[in-house]
């Protein structure tokens, strides 16, 4: 964690151009999709910069670096990173001055688990407060799995947080629609929490801001973002206990330090903001969470009300057993000798 550099960028944060120094980077094509969502609504985020191998994920505006692979065969992590060497420089000129930088991407493909590393690296070493934003894959994406949980344990000893993002768990609310109207809404969905916690201002509610949003996320461990909707009558209970559900799915609800909860729909009231905010209480970190909640009215008559439950401090995640290597214990005594004698079997011959 880079200590001295946080103090200064909270203090920083209180100035009125702060904005200029803060960047999101866009990797993939999930990255690139929810970093352009985030682009057209965000007030406090003053540059973006897209990355990726396919032309097709770049939005019409913002820095764009395309990393052509001009090889044949079967698309690797290995074969990504190696092709995005020769542009380390530009993205490096692109990221100077920052003092925060978002790195958001999926973690289910080449693209993102081979480019997320090398550009997390790349921001430790720049001095810039690194928050990192991944989805992870679906369960039946079962190849996947594997890159995506050696990729993490890299990214988490490289960010200053991490914030992950568990794509079934979104999914549930949205099972009935076509996989491509699917796709897009998880990604704009995301977008709208992710801004709805980290702007300074909101003309039509309670707003959560920047700093309460780094204070909440820079912790050691995990963050999850969890996202539940509801257009019921009782939707205040309905939507915080689908969130609540999909927390306990992904990590140890228990271990939950802080949170941000952030309701966003039509005519939210002040007896449902109550009810959400006891219900987490009493289902999560035993009591002890301290919590930052907003609220933004929007003025349709629209009835569904979204839940967005970002809470940090989990150790670990249900991810980490994605990696069958984790599972081997480290921890053996130096003193032992763990030398293997094989006695092998003795072949007789057959004539």
């Amino acid at each position: 964690m880079i200590t001295g550099v946080t103090i200064d960028l909270l203090s920083f944060l209180n100035t009125p151009s702060y904005r200029n120094r803060v960047l999101a980077i866009g990797i993939g094509t999930a990255g690139c999709r929810i970093a352009s969502q985030l682009q057209h609504m965000s007030s406090s985020i003053g540059k973006f910069i897209y990355v990726s191998c396919d032309e097709q994920d770049f939005p019409q505006i913002g820095e764009r670096i395309l990393i052509p692979l001009g090889v044949l065969g079967k698309l690797s992590p290995k074969v990504v990173r190696g092709a995005a060497l020769k542009y380390l420089k530009n993205i490096d000129e692109l990221m100077k001055d920052s003092f925060l930088i978002f790195l958001i991407s999926g973690l289910g493909g080449s693209v993102g688990t081979g480019l997320a590393p090398l550009l997390a690296e790349r921001i430790h070493k720049s001095g810039a407060l690194g928050v990192g934003i991944f989805t992870m894959p679906f369960k039946f994406e079962k190849d996947k799995h594997f890159y995506s949980a050696i990729t993490l344990q890299r990214l988490k000893g490289l960010m200053d947080a991490m914030i992950i993002i568990d794509n079934d768990e979104i999914l549930e609310s949205m099972k009935e629609l076509p996989i491509i109207d699917s796709y897009k809404s998880i990604n704009r969905l995301i977008a709208s929490a992710l801004n709805s916690m980290i702007e300074a201002s909101a003309e039509s509610g309670l707003n959560v801001g920047i700093r309460k949003f780094i204070d909440t996320v820079k912790c050691n461990g995990y963050s999850i973002l969890c996202l539940s909707q509801s257009s019921s009558i009782n939707r205040g209970e309905e939507a915080i206990i689908g969130a609540i559900h999909s927390l306990y799915r992904v990590a140890d609800p228990e271990k939950a330090t802080k949170a941000i909860l952030f309701l966003m729909g039509g005519s939210v009231s002040l007896n449902e903001v109550s009810t959400v905010i006891s219900r987490l209480n009493s289902l999560v970190g035993n009591g002890a969470v301290e919590i930052h909640y907003g609220v933004n009215n929007n003025l349709s008559t629209n009835s569904l009300l979204t839940v967005a439950l970002l809470t940090s401090g989990f150790p670990k995640t249900k991810f980490d057993d994605y990696d069958p290597f984790a599972k081997i214990p480290y921890n053996i005594d130096d003193e032992v000798d763990i030398s293997i004698d094989l006695e092998l079997p003795k072949l007789e011959r057959i004539d």
